[in-house]
């Protein structure tokens, strides 16, 4: 990707390749580099990891025309040897040791009032020239206070002797007082009648794209929405359907696996009364001589209980002489 206009903010943290086909993991951006007098970016340093993650490696130098950043994010470093380190300084003809670092300075004006400090610079990425700062109201709380964009024509540049003390004292030479170690980026007074864009600029317009955004989002998912519902609907009723089937194949096999039990339950029932009693069942010879006993028995009494037939005398018929 050619590089136009980069945001110092948006490439830090970012990972850095270098080497044969830009295979070897070098590390991520920790800061870019300015010119202690010009308002130009000369490059920007890698945070190597350390090796064995026990010892400590120092940071890699890369200079601003010799990486390119990738779709992906990540950045490749040229293979060239004047692209990184002391050859990379001298080739831009630069010190290493008085460079600094404009992120988190504060930001001054001419008349000497602090405004914020830097949150991002905007620079050519084929020049070095700083384009643009975005001041943030302060280091805590940016959004709530609010941010300026301050273009090139009110940037007058890094100076000593005001702002905030610096972490090095390496700029004391550019300065005519040996004992100055505070430094801040000077701006014009113009600077203050810039309108900040606060959280409440900053949340409408977020939640006006998400609006939009969202309504958009809402149109296209419709269709496949009632899709899928008419889709789960045919597949409820199916079933449903096939639930019932269940149900009354499972009620019949129930029916019938009653009816067994309750067979088994009944003959059960008579074999155990049968034993209680203990009916044994006789054999066929006994129960024919039963049987002619009762006979003989109800014969006798029979004859002993039937009357005795009497015999009619027939009148004869006396004729009188």
């Amino acid at each position: 990707m050619s590089l136009g206009l980069v945001s110092t903010r948006k490439l830090v943290d970012k990972k850095v390749f270098g080497g044969k086909d830009h295979a070897k993991h070098l590390g991520k951006v920790k800061a870019f580099i300015f010119h202690p007098k010009e308002k130009r970016c000369v490059g920007f340093v890698v945070k190597r990891p350390d090796v064995a993650l026990m010892f400590h490696r120092d940071d890699l130098f890369v200079a601003f025309d010799s990486f390119k950043l990738e779709d992906d994010g990540d950045i490749y470093v040229s293979q060239k040897a004047d692209a990184t380190g002391n050859k990379a300084c001298e080739r831009l003809g630069i010190d290493w040791n008085t460079c600094l670092v404009w992120r988190g300075l504060p930001v001054v004006t001419e008349a000497g009032e602090t405004i914020g400090i830097v949150g991002d610079v905007v620079y050519d990425g084929r020049t070095g020239a700083v384009e643009s700062l975005k001041v943030d109201a302060n280091a805590s709380a940016n959004a709530l206070l609010g941010r300026r964009n301050i273009d090139t024509e009110l940037i007058k540049g890094f100076r000593t002797g005001i702002g905030a003390p610096l972490l090095s004292t390496d700029m004391a030479e550019y300065n005519d007082d040996a004992a100055a170690v505070c430094g801040g980026i000077l701006v014009a007074n113009e600077v203050k009648d810039i309108v900040t864009e606060g959280l409440a600029d900053m949340a409408g317009r977020k939640a006006g794209e998400l609006s939009v955004k969202a309504r958009v989002k809402a149109a296209q998912a419709k269709p496949k929405a009632e899709a899928l519902a008419n889709t789960a609907k045919d597949a409820a009723s199916r079933g449903a359907q096939t639930a019932g089937k269940a149900i009354n194949k499972g009620a019949k096999l129930a029916g019938e696996r009653l009816a067994q039990t309750r067979s088994a339950i009944a003959a059960f029932k008579e074999e155990y009364d049968k034993a209680m009693r203990d009916e044994t069942p006789e054999e066929p010879q006994a129960v024919a001589v039963q049987e002619e006993v009762s006979r003989a028995q109800q014969s006798e009494v029979q004859s002993v209980t039937k009357k005795p037939k009497v015999r009619k005398v027939k009148k004869v018929r006396v004729e009188k002489r």
